[in-house]
């Protein structure tokens, strides 16, 4: 029966990133990660889980921006992307930037790695 818990739990975590894996925001190895990892935690705290995780992936992300200076060309990037989301209503691949480059990933084992701790470490 523990089996069938976990892998509930390991493909629920999992669903809930799917969406941005298709939009090719978050790698597969990332997807795959996060289900693993949220399959040992209490039903109620996986998306307390996600939730952290993606916190600390933005706050990387903002730092990252900030140290390359390139923070309004993202910003640019996303309204324009969220913009034609909207008007056409159809989810497309996000774009890396203007120039179709993507060298500006974050990977999610790090925060991956952080959000488990502070769950391990009594926080949440």
């Amino acid at each position: 029966m523990g089996s069938v818990i976990y892998l509930s739990r390991t493909v629920m975590a999992a669903g809930s990133l799917y969406c941005l894996f298709k939009i090719g925001t978050v790698g597969a190895g990332d997807v795959k990660l996060f289900g693993v990892t949220a399959g040992y935690l209490p039903f109620q705290k996986i998306l307390i889980f996600l939730f952290v995780s993606l916190l600390f992936a933005a706050i990387f992300s903002l730092v990252k921006m900030i140290r390359h200076n390139n923070f309004s060309e993202r910003l640019k990037v996303f309204l324009s992307y969220s913009a034609k989301v909207w008007k056409s209503g159809r989810w497309e691949l996000y774009p890396a930037d203007g120039t179709g480059r993507n060298d500006g990933e974050i990977c999610l084992s790090g925060p991956i790695l952080l959000s488990l701790l502070l769950y391990l470490g009594g926080v949440y």
